[in-house]
């Protein structure tokens, strides 16, 4: 007994959670849990760390191929920015400048078709090559040449068109003379509007500058963004893989698994791929970002010898893809699992029926002694502890026999002994019965002789007093005081009879506030001479069942009480409100702040002919006490002298019909 009430202190006795299972179920669960809990452990490690790893190796992957992908277009712009040089320092492009009438003018047409033949050449031989262009000071085209699907198409004089207002031509024309501007990667435009099928190019723009070191124009070569793009999304080598390509204005080339075209949308500062916002991506170095079903990889693209210029490329990776040889981890760690918790499962059954068979019988005998056949024995042999408990228990069922007959003889002379114990005890109620009864019958005498005894005293002084020669005056004098006294002897008799004699009730629904308010006009008059101040303090509450002629002479005794309890005046407060939550009672408080009720004579206030007032019969508070009860209601009062008195009366709610 001791050991279990340590095992139950120390809080870990598991009978707690599994009381009501038998115990072949709780070995079968120790068996169980002894395979999944190391397994389960285990398991969320392995997985911890091999999505760890996993995601390690992946990211050290794809950040090598993204980087390399920026480096490989890096190379790319390398090329394109020594080829439009070259074209600016073409002799045949100097020869046309040197001669390049004004826009509108007739030109030489053998200088005209040398550059174009130049320019025709060297877009033919150069893949990825959209435009080649040569620009004057006022944003006209001069010399054009598109090169689409392997083919060179010079453009007429009549189609050339001019660019004044595009904002690369601005941007362009602000570099120093052997500088490259590089553009955002957008939409071609002609004559205004955005060229269809979509053409996405970036433009490569150099200063053009005659002999005199004078600014003439700009060489602009359009490169295919497609084939730029390219690179990255060869990225794209599993379902879900989207690759984007990010201006430094803001823009985003989104690019998608089997996309055969791309789509540009506005960043702004505004979420890029799932929740990347632009800020995020422009770092200046490669960076990887992790949300809830992604990893973005990003790295900058430098295009300009300036640091601040440069795109993003990357790469937006499923997380699925990531960890899909983890899910095949942890479904064949739950197979195996699950076979081998299976396995235990059945060999627990099978070690727990061996285990339960002694104890099963132990648990029958153990049956019949708890219902009170103690001629048991057990027969077991299991060399353990179990044998141990059955033996304990043989010699425990003859101790209980033994106890059992000794029990018999001890109730039999118990059972005698109370009987004659209760036979004296009977006698001595009967005594002391008629003790109590004498006791309160000499009491009730004794107020009865003292409040009839009073005023018979006095009508016999003033009889008595009548037979000396007296004046008429004076014996109608000695008549009053004989009225008086007699009158004061009825009012005691009626009072006494209320007192002892139960009245006819006549019960119906009470409003308390109603009843309240007509003792306050009856006894107004008195307050006004006591000076005293009545202060209501009435809550909503519901009727009582009572009779209301009653509960109105308890209301009026207990006020007439503190009116009196106030002789230099103060403040009388009537309190009326429900006093439990459900509304079950009401309470009904008369206080004031007189001279108080010693707390010695709290006890007796409601006890017969109990009064502290020179003209008071005693019975007005044991009457009300008495209504009170008959009500079902209980009245109590506390009272502290120099402070006042609190009589409450806590009167029950009750259906009407019952």
């Amino acid at each position: 007994m001791r050991r279990q009430e340590d095992v139950n202190k120390s809080g870990y006795n598991l009978n707690r959670f599994f009381g009501s299972l038998s115990i072949r179920k709780k070995l079968r669960i120790a068996f169980f849990l002894s395979a999944i809990l190391p397994l389960t452990i285990g398991g969320i490690y392995g997985v911890y760390f091999a999505s760890k790893t996993l995601k390690s190796n992946y990211m050290s992957e794809l950040t090598r191929e993204v980087e390399d992908r920026s480096k490989e277009l890096e190379k790319t712009l390398t090329n394109v920015r020594g080829d439009i040089l070259f074209l600016s320092r073409l002799p045949t492009l100097k020869n046309y400048v040197r001669h390049m009438p004004a826009h509108g003018e007739s030109e030489r047409i053998e200088l005209r078709t040398a550059v174009l033949e130049a320019f025709s050449n060297f877009a033919k031989y150069r893949i990825g090559i959209y435009q080649i262009r040569f620009l004057d000071m006022e944003g006209w085209e001069r010399l054009r040449v598109d090169s689409k699907g392997g083919d060179v198409m010079i453009t007429s004089l009549e189609q050339l068109q001019n660019k004044g207002e595009r904002y690369y031509l601005h941007e362009a024309m602000k570099i120093s003379t052997g500088e490259i501007y590089v553009s955002s990667l957008d939409l071609n435009e002609e004559f205004g509007h955005v060229e269809v099928p979509h053409q996405l190019v970036v433009r490569f723009a150099t200063p053009f500058v005659d002999e005199a070191g004078q600014k003439r124009g700009l060489v602009i070569l359009n490169l295919y963004a497609t084939d730029l793009l390219a690179l990255i999304r060869s990225l794209e080598t599993r379902p879900g893989v989207r690759t984007f390509f990010v201006n430094i204005n803001g823009t985003m080339i989104s690019m998608g698994e089997n996309d055969k075209t791309t789509s540009l949308s506005l960043l702004s500062g505004q979420n890029v791929v799932g929740n990347t916002s632009k800020d995020a991506l422009f770092t200046g170095k490669t960076g990887i970002i992790e949300n809830k079903d992604h990893f973005t990889i990003f790295t900058p693209v430098k295009y300009q010898k300036e640091e601040s210029r440069y795109w993003v490329v990357g790469l937006q990776y499923p997380k699925k893809i990531i960890l899909k040889p983890l899910s095949e981890f942890v479904v064949v760690l739950f197979l195996i699992g699950l076979v081998i918790a299976l396995v235990l499962f059945f060999l627990g059954g099978v070690a727990a029926r061996q285990l339960t068979i002694p104890l099963l019988a132990i648990h029958r005998e153990m049956e019949k002694i708890g219902k009170g056949n103690f001629n048991v024995y057990l027969d077991v042999e299991t060399k353990d502890e179990i044998e141990d408990m059955a033996r304990a228990m043989n010699t425990m069922a003859q101790h209980i026999r033994e106890l059992v007959e000794k029990e018999k003889g001890w109730n039999r002379q118990l059972q005698e002994e109370i009987r004659r114990a209760e036979e004296k005890l009977a006698a001595s109620m009967e005594r002391v019965y008629q003790m109590e009864k004498m006791a309160s019958l000499g009491q009730l005498s004794a107020g009865i002789a003292h409040e009839i005894g009073n005023p018979l005293a006095a009508i016999k002084t003033v009889i008595q007093a009548m037979d000396e020669n007296i004046t008429p005056q004076e014996q109608q004098t000695y008549f009053r005081r004989i009225i008086s006294e007699i009158d004061r002897l009825s009012h005691f008799l009626k009072t006494f009879h209320s007192f002892v004699t139960p009245g006819d009730r006549k019960l119906s629904p009470c409003d308390l506030v109603k009843i309240a308010e007509e003792v306050i006009f009856l006894v107004g008059k008195e307050a006004e001479w006591h000076s005293v101040t009545i202060r209501r303090e009435f809550a909503e509450t519901p009727p009582i069942f009572g009779d209301s002629h009653q509960i109105q002479q308890v209301l009026w005794n207990l006020i007439v009480n503190a009116l009196r309890a106030m002789p230099d005046g103060g403040v009388l407060t009537l309190k009326i409100e429900v006093q439990d939550s459900d509304s079950s009672k009401v309470s009904v408080a008369v206080i004031d702040n007189g001279v108080g009720i010693p707390q010695e004579n709290i006890s007796r206030i409601f006890e017969p002919f109990f009064t502290t007032h020179a003209d008071g019969s005693g019975l007005g508070l044991a009457i009300a006490y008495k209504i009170v009860k008959e009500h079902g209601a209980d009245i109590h009062a506390k009272s502290q002298v120099g402070h006042g008195t609190t009589f409450e009366i806590l009167f029950p709610v009750r259906d009407y019909a019952s």
